[in-house]
């Protein structure tokens, strides 16, 4: 069926569900991105030369400038993300093709805590670095 026969608000309601599962993707998707990006930099810092590298405390406090800065950024782009997501979720609600679940104020706040809860954190794993308060082996020197 198309066009002229269509409900206008369940028109309105089915591009606002596919524009909130759109940024729901993205969402996985950055989380991937970050996962590598921060994988990358802690695989290095507990690398041989990486511990050896950050061992002088320039280096350990600008690797952990990058893991926090990156941490960060990507906690605000999740914030944001999630506010579209909502967004869009409330406008199908409001075109009424959907009713709205029990408690979805409730369980909305606990899905964001969720999904910026890895980039908080990993921002204090990196700031603790940063601050030594954190240690990363360091690997004694082979003789030679």
């Amino acid at each position: 069926m198309s066009g002229e026969h269509e409900n206008p608000r369940l028109e309105l309601a089915r591009i606002a569900g596919e524009t909130a599962r759109h940024y729901g993707t993205m969402r996985f998707a950055m989380f991937t991105v970050f996962s590598a990006v921060l994988g990358a930099l802690l695989s290095f810092a507990f690398s041989q030369g990486g511990t050896l590298f950050i061992a002088h405390v320039p280096h350990r406090v600008g690797l952990a400038a990058v893991g926090l800065v990156l941490s960060v950024l990507f906690l605000l782009a999740e914030l944001r993300i999630s506010r579209l997501v909502t967004f869009y979720q409330e406008a199908a609600y409001a075109a009424g093709a959907l009713p709205r679940p029990p408690r979805h104020e409730r369980w909305k706040g606990v899905v964001v805590l969720t999904m910026v809860a890895p980039y908080a954190f990993s921002a204090v794993f990196w700031l603790l670095a940063g601050c030594g308060l954190i240690v990363f082996p360091v690997y004694p020197v082979a003789p030679g």
